[in-house]
């Protein structure tokens, strides 16, 4: 059956999506081939516990801001509306995650979202064709379709001088980058902060992809479409919600795409944030997409298709996702969270703490870092629903006024781990005192930015009478 909804770029053509080739292309190649030995070269060579925590927190950041928010959910989908320069800053981190520029990137997604939807396309474009195959392919390789479609980019990206800029010289943005890494911690920040973070986002971009297409549960079906879509449960987090892809192809202009409970989305969490700071308005969910008759769900076994049961119409009740839960009550997630994120930055801060102010303030800096953590890991746990008029927990009760308290704490020790750093740089030029502090704060700032957004909508909702159960 012919698809109702194709994505708005893609002109009325007779193209065909499976007559092509595919043709190694060479600057791609030694583009992710270079990056990728300097990392396991160099990154073995000059391996430092600051340079990987660099290394983990800019690639979290760049994912973040850049790839899933600026690029995906922003730029290709236009799923929420923002100033035109915060726009600018979260598509310019999208170029530093190293696949390409922003007019590159709208291309080579729509051209495969068009490819998905037909009824059949090349394997190049549903990753289809093996393992070890599609990933020579995706990483070394382009398609040229015989009949391709006609791509429209609308004159908002097209005629935007910014973006074109970005496009000319996508790869050349990272050079700067180098430079300043170099200045800060030498060749060590080069290969971990630059060359590791371009290898990892570029190859993990074709991993889940992979994965995301082949392997996974599915809540829906997309009849007479190439590909469907899967959700990879193991890498939510580390996508920063991108993994649940079957969400993706059913409902591709949400700004949500973990729309369960248990479907972790920090791209989500993010835009609610920046949303409560009035950066962000207009964010697009499922139920505010146009209806689609060739979208099902599946039956309750999983593999059976309900086909008489297609997803409701706008505004039917029953069906609706689970919009406003923060993080899932999940046991593991707060294993995974105290293990692999609170615990190892904590000893990190304890370590840069001791460096640059000596051993006497340990106690209050271990404190101040660690426990705003902890304590909004315990609010969102506790209190998940965070909706207009509801807090995530009461502040007027004696555990909210000892939650609101640690929350501040933990954003000015953020601020104070960014700070302190060029402080002292200023008025004693002593370099030595930037290894470690700053890329704590970096690898932080998520966490800051996302008790920031707590505490001022407490804040403008002080004297409402509408609070969550103490």
């Amino acid at each position: 059956m012919s698809q109702v909804v194709n994505p708005p770029r893609i002109g009325f053509t007779d193209a065909d999506p499976c007559a092509g080739r595919v043709v190694y292309a060479p600057l791609k190649s030694l583009w992710i081939g270079g990056m990728t030995l300097a990392a396991l070269i160099g990154g073995a060579a000059t391996f430092s516990w600051d340079a990987l925590l660099l290394f983990l927190g800019s690639t979290a950041t760049v994912l973040l801001l850049g790839h899933s928010v600026g690029m995906h959910r922003k730029l290709i989908h236009n799923s929420f509306e923002c100033p035109l320069w915060l726009e600018h800053f979260l598509v310019y981190c999208g170029v530093m995650v190293g696949l390409a520029g922003p007019h590159g990137i709208v291309r080579t997604h729509d051209l495969r979202d068009w490819a998905q939807r037909q009824s059949k396309c090349h394997p190049y474009l549903s990753d289809a064709g093996g393992a070890l195959r599609d990933a020579f392919w995706q990483l070394h390789c382009d398609i040229k379709l015989d009949h391709p479609p006609v791509l429209m980019l609308e004159p908002r990206i097209a005629n935007d001088r910014f973006y074109r800029w970005l496009q000319r010289t996508w790869m050349l943005q990272h050079l700067p980058v180098a430079l300043l890494l170099f200045w800060w911690g030498g060749w060590a920040y080069v290969f971990w902060g630059a060359c590791a973070r371009v290898a990892v986002g570029v190859t993990g971009h074709w991993l889940i992809g992979y994965f995301a297409h082949n392997f996974g549960g599915r809540t829906y079906h997309v009849e007479g479409a190439a590909a469907q879509g899967y959700n990879v449960r193991f890498a939510g987090l580390i996508t920063m919600g991108e993994s649940w892809h079957n969400n993706h192809h059913a409902f591709p202009g949400s700004a949500r795409i973990g729309l369960f409970k248990g479907e972790v989305d920090p791209g989500w969490w993010l835009l609610k944030t920046l949303e409560a700071l009035g950066l962000v308005w207009n964010l697009k969910l499922p139920e505010d997409l146009p209806y689609r008759p060739e979208l099902k769900r599946m039956g309750p076994v999983g593999n059976p298709l309900a086909a008489d049961a297609p997803l409701p119409p706008k505004g039917a009740a029953g069906d609706r996702p689970m919009r406003y839960a923060v993080i899932p009550r999940k046991a593991w997630t707060t294993v995974a969270y105290v293990t692999f994120y609170l615990l190892p930055f904590t000893l990190l801060f304890i370590l840069a703490a001791t460096t640059v102010f000596g051993s006497w303030p340990l106690l209050p800096f271990t404190l101040a870092y660690g426990a705003p953590l902890a304590a909004l890991w315990l609010a969102a746990l506790h209190y998940p629903r965070f909706t207009k008029g509801v807090a995530p927990f009461s502040p007027r009760s004696f555990k909210g006024r000892v939650l609101l308290g640690l929350l501040a704490c933990g954003v000015a020790a953020d601020v104070l781990s960014l700070a302190a750093p060029l402080f002292r740089l200023f008025i004693s030029h002593d370099r030595g005192y930037l290894s470690i502090l700053p890329v704590i704060g970096i690898a932080g700032l998520p966490a800051a930015i996302f008790s920031t957004g707590v505490l001022l909508k407490i804040w403008k909702e002080r004297n409402s009478p509408v609070f969550a159960p103490v």
